[in-house]
């Protein structure tokens, strides 16, 4: 008998919700750390023009003082580990490495001499440098405050700032307007803050502001295992005869795993099954521990073309470590394949 091809072709089409969306009957919050956001490629705000007009690169050292990127209301605390500098000129644009092509030192920034190379930038007209910064600052106004978000406009007025073109480019913008827009409803947001450097939010506060709103489901923006069980401990204790409010939340605690180099098929299958009987072994009905699909990523290039800022973002403290893949002599000394790429290797 000859093929018929069927009459109907079936496609899965990702649903997407229309603004502003109506209350649900369960109640959803997203908690975690909010920001503004400012990217110098994305409109031309007051920080900017304060940056033109008192400071040129021209090919030699630069101290920029960050009170005139954070002297408006509610910017007041820059993030030093997020700023970004490029140098642009004539359509050309250069972007700088933090340590290498400047540093931060307190309130100064500090734009290496030559940056691009000796005579890319000078004094010379049509050769100086504009600067271009991005950075976040912390918005402190969301702390411990329970609001409801109904449309993009709320996240982008309440969280990020409303001229900011950016609004999605921090933790707590992008995971309520995911939750809002898988969900079809509205939801909530909880600000948490930020240590020093902005690396380490506190989670616990946030229970206070919660205690008192009718909230069933609570996402936390974090994969620290213990801020998310000092959550699922609050929803456990909320779910309480005295209390009356049941809850629980969704979490993503980090796993780490030591493969090979590269890993062989039942060490990934072993990883797969030891994150499924972590969250198993959580054994609480009201916390949920769930992960996205597992990636293996592979870098084939020569070392050479690898910033050693990639290779800190790629490979962490968390990750294994990356390995030649072939025979190579570097600085006199030659490694084999499966070594370590060592920073002796990088600095060769």
């Amino acid at each position: 008998m000859s093929y018929t091809r069927p009459g109907v072709t079936v496609r899965q089409v990702q649903n997407t919700a229309s603004f502003p969306l109506p209350a649900p009957t369960l109640k959803s919050c997203v908690v975690g750390p909010g920001y503004y956001y400012f990217s110098c490629h994305e409109g031309y705000d007051a920080h900017q023009e304060k940056v033109d007009a008192n400071y040129v690169y021209s090919g030699t050292s630069l101290v920029i003082n960050t009170a005139l990127l954070v002297g408006m209301d509610d910017y007041t605390n820059l993030l030093a580990d997020s700023i970004v500098i490029d140098l642009y000129r004539n359509g050309k644009l250069v972007r700088l490495e933090k340590t290498t092509d400047f540093t931060i030192s307190g309130a100064n920034i500090t734009i290496a001499a030559n940056v691009g190379g000796a005579g890319e930038f000078t004094a010379a007209v049509g050769m100086t440098g504009q600067i271009r910064i991005s950075f976040l600052t912390e918005n402190k106004d969301i702390v411990n405050t329970y609001t409801e978000i109904f449309s993009e406009s709320d996240i982008k007025n309440y969280i990020s700032g409303p001229a900011n073109a950016s609004a999605w480019f921090n933790p707590l913008a992008y995971g309520v307007s995911l939750a809002m827009q898988n969900g079809g409803r509205a939801s909530s947001v909880v600000g948490v803050a930020t240590s020093t450097g902005g690396e380490t939010p506190t989670y616990g506060d946030a229970k206070i502001a919660l205690e008192t709103k009718d909230v069933y489901a609570i996402a936390p923006m974090t994969r620290t295992a213990a801020q998310i069980l000092s959550l699922a401990n609050h929803a456990t204790e909320m779910a309480l005869p005295d209390n009356k409010l049941e809850r629980i939340v969704f979490g993503s605690p980090k796993r780490t795993f030591t493969l090979g180099t590269p890993p062989t098929n039942e060490q990934k299958a072993a990883d797969a099954t030891s994150v499924a009987n972590y969250a198993i072994a959580i054994n609480n009905k009201r916390y949920f521990a769930i992960y996205p699909d597992v990636a293996w990523v592979y870098v084939n290039t020569h070392i050479a073309t690898l910033k050693s800022t990639f290779l800190t973002a790629v490979f962490g403290a968390d990750m294994p470590a990356p390995r030649f893949v072939s025979t190579i002599t570097l600085g006199g000394i030659t490694y084999n394949p499966d070594d370590e790429i060592s920073s002796t290797a990088l600095a060769a």
